[in-house]
């Protein structure tokens, strides 16, 4: 008999969570038919039959209500979470991620991770813990990551033009196919063990114009630039000021008087 692999089973085991009050619901509306069917088995008179039919008909609709309430509220929370995390206080946005954290909604290991793909752009996410998080093709545009944990977070795919990461924690953070144009990156820690590949863009990167001055984009519509990350790059550059060719956008510049 030939076994799923164990990725099909991780997607319906994925699945079964995702869709968990949607099972209960009709799980529900089975108990209906179910119970018409040992009514009719029970009561010989319509009337009882009826009366029957209908006192369960009461408790069911009554459960799945409270079910579709429940998977509603938390929707909502969902939707509220992301919002505050995105937020320009940092007060707010320190409080979503940890609640995202606590609601199993954030991390790479988690089933539902919520900031995956999500605009974040100018969130004051300074000194927060994102260990681990899941921030996928998330858009950090300006966000400020300043002395923020992302060891380990997966950031494949994530815009982060201009954004802060001064003295973030990048142990093991995975910046493969990620935008790092015009980041600062001053003071980050562990930048030696971060992963990344050819296709990210290095801050210092600049796009590729044709001769009428706009920005060559690639087959996805994405803007070439004229650096790249290679295994010989050094990306201490970029985080050491006692560097001989270190490197800090203008605006990080200006940005500390």
């Amino acid at each position: 008999m030939e076994q799923s692999s164990p990725n099909r089973q991780t997607e319906i085991h994925t699945m079964h969570k995702r869709y968990t009050q949607f099972y209960k619901i009709g799980g529900g509306l089975v108990l209906v038919l179910v119970g018409v069917w040992i009514g009719s088995l029970l009561f010989s008179d319509d009337y009882a039959t009826n009366i029957y039919t209908e006192m369960l008909s009461i408790f069911v609709t009554i459960l799945v209500l409270d079910r579709l309430n429940e998977w509603r509220n938390t929707q909502q929370l969902k939707k509220q979470l992301i919002r505050e995390a995105s937020s320009r206080d940092n007060s707010t946005a320190l409080n979503a991620v940890d609640w995202l954290r606590a609601e199993k909604w954030l991390t790479i290991d988690d089933d539902s991770p919520l900031l995956m793909g999500a605009k974040l752009s100018r969130a004051s996410l300074e000194n927060a813990y994102l260990y681990e998080a899941n921030l996928k093709n998330t858009n950090l545009y300006k966000c400020n990551l300043a002395h923020a944990d992302l060891s380990k977070a997966n950031m494949v795919d994530t815009f982060l033009h201009r954004a802060v990461l001064d003295y973030t924690s990048l142990f093991n953070t995975n910046f493969c196919h990620a935008a790092l144009g015009n980041v600062s990156l001053r003071g980050a820690k562990y930048i030696e063990t971060a992963h990344f590949d050819e296709h990210t863009i290095l801050p210092d990167a600049l796009p590729i114009k044709d001769d009428e001055g706009k920005n060559i984009q690639n087959e996805v519509g994405h803007y070439v630039y004229d650096k790249y990350w290679t295994p010989d790059t050094d990306m201490t550059r970029y985080t050491d000021p006692t560097h001989p060719d270190f490197w800090q956008p203008e605006w990080a510049i200006e940005r500390q008087g």
